[in-house]
C-alpha cells in the first residue's frame, strides 16, 4: 500500500483534473450550442474557439483516462498498460 503522503498527492492532482474536466465540459456545451468566444476593440470584433471540436474532445478523453488512472491507484488497483508485441521476421 501506498504511504499516505503518496495518496494525498495523488487525490489533490485528481481533483485539480476533475476541476479541469468541468471547465472542458462547460467549453464544450458552449460549443455545442453556439456560443463562441467574442473579443472587440473599437469598431472590430472577432468571434471564435479557443480550441477545435477535436483538441477539446482529445483533451477531454485524455484527462477522462489520467483521473481513472489515479483513482485506480489510490483505490490500490494497478494501472491498466497496454503492451503490444511486434514479430520480427
Amino acid at each position: 500500500m501506498a504511504n499516505v503522503t503518496i495518496i494525498r498527492k495523488w487525490t489533490e492532482e485528481r481533483d485539480k483534473k476533475k476541476e479541469r474536466l468541468e471547465l472542458y465540459y462547460e467549453m464544450e456545451k458552449k460549443m455545442l450550442t453556439g456560443s463562441p468566444l467574442s473579443y472587440s476593440l473599437g469598431s472590430r470584433s472577432k468571434t471564435n474557439y479557443s480550441m477545435t471540436p477535436d483538441q477539446l474532445r482529445s483533451a477531454i478523453e485524455k484527462l477522462e483516462t489520467e483521473i481513472e488512472e489515479l483513482d485506480g491507484l489510490i483505490s490500490g488497483r494497478k494501472s491498466r498498460k497496454v503492451v503490444s508485441i511486434i514479430p520480427r521476421f
